[in-house]
């Protein structure tokens, strides 16, 4: 990935630059950064899913969030209630390099060869 970061795309579910961050209450960044997503590992999934799904899972996670007998405005659901699942950006890993490594990083130089046969 790093000889060719060009060729490789990601979907950063914490990406803190992300605009589908934005405006979003100031404690609810501890409870996801895109809304009433489920676990992380899930957001992947659903972000894959076509609009039906991704309508379904939503309502789920909604609906889901609240323990029996919990009103909606526990400190605990009261966020998923009000936020619910955002679809993030898609990134080139070259971008996210540089956005790490800092603007000067560039793509090192490729120093692997293919071996000629000499018999």
């Amino acid at each position: 990935m790093l000889l060719h970061p060009s060729r490789f795309i990601t979907v950063w579910a914490s990406d803190p630059s992300a605009p589908a961050r934005g405006g979003l209450p100031p404690s609810f960044m501890g409870h996801g950064s895109l809304g009433a997503c489920g676990g992380e590992r899930y957001y992947y999934q659903w972000w894959l899913s076509d609009r039906t799904t991704r309508e379904a899972i939503s309502e789920w996670w909604m609906s889901h969030d609240l323990e029996e007998g919990e009103e909606q405005t526990n400190r605990r659901g009261w966020w998923k209630l009000r936020v619910p699942c955002r679809l993030t950006r898609v990134l080139g890993i070259e971008s996210v390099l540089k956005r790490t490594f800092g603007d000067k990083w560039n793509v090192p130089a490729a120093t692997v060869t293919k071996p000629t046969r000499t018999w």
